[in-house]
């Protein structure tokens, strides 16, 4: 059946929630009613599932940040789709897979959360379009810790390299490989977001992801710990 997603914009911070019938497993937010973590644009970040695959960031003007309330496929979300093309200079997709299908350990944690089998893993990356957020999207977003996903209320900043689905929901961040679903909290107030400049400088930077996959995995401390 198909799926509607909406979108509410408070703050200079996009909200996308869902009422959808049916698709994904349903998933539960660690993170309680705390501080949402706020993640700028390149920041690897806590507990993430992956080394970064984003290959550039976007310079987004921050005075175009906006609030009201649009549709998750509304015109103006994101930049740099690309219909037809590969995106690779967006987001290293097929690194992405290689990484997840070698641990798999961290694969079968990544499906689990989107509802899918570790074996659509593949094709289901390969189906989303990458794209660059242009508003700081509030999400829930899914580390990896002790050999397991939980999840927590994130903000992406704008200018962030993401991966999103045929409704324009955000399905995973290149930086980290995380993967994202709708929040689970309600919309956040002003001090949902770090205190000071909520907005952070966006810069133009370019860093392959690492395709050396043996040893050490990616890392930190959980939100708020």
């Amino acid at each position: 059946m198909r799926r509607i997603w909406s979108a509410t914009m408070m703050a200079g911070v996009l909200l996308i929630g869902a009422a959808c019938s049916g698709g994904d497993k349903d998933s539960e937010s660690s993170s309680g009613g705390g501080r949402k973590l706020f993640q700028p644009a390149g920041v690897v970040g806590p507990d993430s599932f992956a080394p970064t695959f984003e290959l550039t960031q976007y310079d987004v003007d921050l005075s175009a940040l906006s609030e009201g309330t649009v549709d998750g496929s509304a015109s103006g979300l994101y930049a740099g789709r690309t219909y037809g093309g590969t995106g690779t200079n967006i987001c290293d997709v097929e690194a992405m897979i290689r990484f997840l299908t070698y641990y798999e350990d961290r694969g079968r944690a990544w499906a689990d959360v989107q509802g899918i089998s570790f074996e659509e893993l593949p094709d289901y990356l390969r189906s989303l379009t990458p794209v660059y957020a242009l508003q700081n999207l509030n999400v829930q977003m899914f580390g990896f810790k002790n050999d397991q996903a939980y999840g927590y209320d994130a903000v992406i900043a704008a200018g962030t390299a993401i991966l999103i689905d045929d409704q324009g929901m955000p399905r995973a961040r290149c930086a980290c490989g995380n993967p994202l679903l709708a929040p689970s909290e309600e919309p956040p107030t002003e001090d949902s977001v770090p205190p000071g400049d909520s907005s952070p400088d966006i810069t133009t930077a370019e860093e392959p992801p690492s395709s050396d996959f043996p040893g050490d995995q990616p890392g930190g401390d959980q939100p708020g710990g």
